[in-house]
């Protein structure tokens, strides 16, 4: 529907713009899958042929010769026939060119749907005869365009097939012939400008759904695009998390190592020193023997300075009250009681411990009655009925916080991780 304008506007200018546009049409129908993409191609072909610029849509040829051919797409077939036969044209091969117009006026007859392709392979055969100089028969084969056109009162290739019969008949010096066809060109010409201006108005509603189709189409992209960083985004955030959860896993994993070989290092010093306390138990009677000697030696606590064999005793009497006597375990114990069940001085016993143990007295006390917080964990059968609590009254704590950091920095582990530990063993 578009062939008018492309056959009539002759000057540059005006075939620059029809190549533009329907270059533009036929994109826009390419790209939307719509069915004028067959007659945007078929315009496409005749302007850039008329500009000489044949050869500047190999790529909307590419694209279009993917398009699936089919018996029924008439229009596709003689499109591809038109193509070949002007590009044979283009390139001075005019025999050739003739022959594939020849196929076309063929295979089309003068239904209503093809009559218009044989009219078109009829004056595109006339331009390739001519081409040879053959004004007889192109004039001849325009004169069969003619009477096609005139029954089915095509109108616009009426006007344009008067104006080449006119051309022809004029480079055969017949002018009379010349002069009645360029008469009946210019009457022509008002009522085909008029039909024209229809065509226009057809053009302009393709173009505005073209640019419909266009928009939406910009908006499927966008969405599409949309939907394409969001997806991206979810899986980049699944993907940190599955990491993160690694992470927290693993590290989880290690801390549980961890803490199972704190439990087990304080497992195996309390063994250790049960079974000091076995040993020591056994010496007893040998420290009986020195009552007597320490007895003797006390006068010697009253000055500032204890020797070795002093402190060694010294440090063994305390060491005989802390893993012996329960009463260690009460909260009101302190440095000034365990210096009278030594039979020694506060200032002694504070020394000795200091020196030994590299601790000041409640550290030391604190460190036994966790120890003992860690047995009464371990046996359930007596203790396992009381809570953190409880236990942490019950070995000398009175505050929570004060039993829970000490807990933490004698075995590694909160008394919650170990009792949890200690139940899974």
């Amino acid at each position: 529907m578009y062939q008018a304008i492309a056959e009539q506007t002759q000057d540059q200018h005006t075939l620059q713009k029809a190549y533009d546009y329907f270059r533009r049409c036929f994109t826009l129908a390419l790209k939307s899958h719509n069915t004028d993409v067959d007659m945007a191609f078929a315009n496409l072909i005749t302007v850039s042929y008329d500009m000489g610029k044949l050869s500047s849509i190999r790529k909307e040829w590419a694209q279009y010769r993917e398009l699936p051919l089919l018996a029924k797409d008439s229009v596709r077939i003689y499109n591809h026939l038109f193509y070949e036969g002007k590009l044979l044209m283009s390139q001075g091969k005019y025999v050739e060119a003739e022959k594939k117009f020849d196929t076309v006026i063929s295979k089309s007859d003068e239904s209503l749907g093809l009559m218009r392709f044989r009219c078109v392979g009829y004056i595109y055969k006339a331009e390739a005869l001519a081409a040879r100089h053959d004004y007889s028969a192109a004039v001849a084969s325009l004169h069969q365009a003619l009477s096609l056109s005139q029954r089915h009162n095509l109108k616009d290739a009426v006007l344009e097939i008067c104006d080449k019969l006119s051309h022809y008949y004029a480079l055969m010096g017949n002018k009379e012939s010349s002069l009645l066809y360029r008469g009946q060109y210019l009457q022509l010409k008002d009522t085909v400008l008029n039909y024209q201006q229809l065509m226009k108005v057809n053009e302009m509603r393709f173009v505005n759904s073209m640019k419909k189709v266009d928009e939406q189409m910009q908006q499927v992209r966008h969405r599409q695009q949309v939907e394409r960083i969001v997806s991206l985004a979810v899986f980049v955030i699944a993907l940190l998390i599955a990491i993160f959860l690694w992470i927290v896993w693993h590290k989880n994993r290690r801390l549980s190592k961890q803490n199972v070989m704190l439990y087990e290092r304080t497992v195996e010093m309390i063994k250790k020193e049960e079974d000091e306390q076995r040993r020591r138990k056994s010496l007893e009677d040998e420290l009986e023997q020195y009552k007597q000697k320490d007895s003797q030696k006390k006068e010697k606590y009253q000055y500032n300075n204890l020797d070795e064999a002093d402190k060694a005793r010294l440090c063994e009497q305390i060491l005989a009250v802390m893993e012996n006597s329960p009463e260690i375990l009460s909260s009101d114990f302190t440095a000034e009681r365990l210096a009278q069940m030594v039979g020694s001085k506060y200032k002694y016993v504070s020394h000795v411990i200091n020196e030994t143990y590299g601790c000041n007295f409640s550290t030391f006390i604190n460190e036994y009655r966790i120890k003992e917080a860690c047995r009464r964990i371990g046996d359930r059968e007596h203790y396992g009925n009381l809570t953190i609590e409880a236990i942490a009254h019950e070995v000398g704590f009175k505050s929570r916080t004060t039993f829970i950091a000490s807990f933490k920095k004698v075995t590694g582990l909160t008394p919650s991780e170990y009792i949890k530990i200690s139940l899974s063993r």
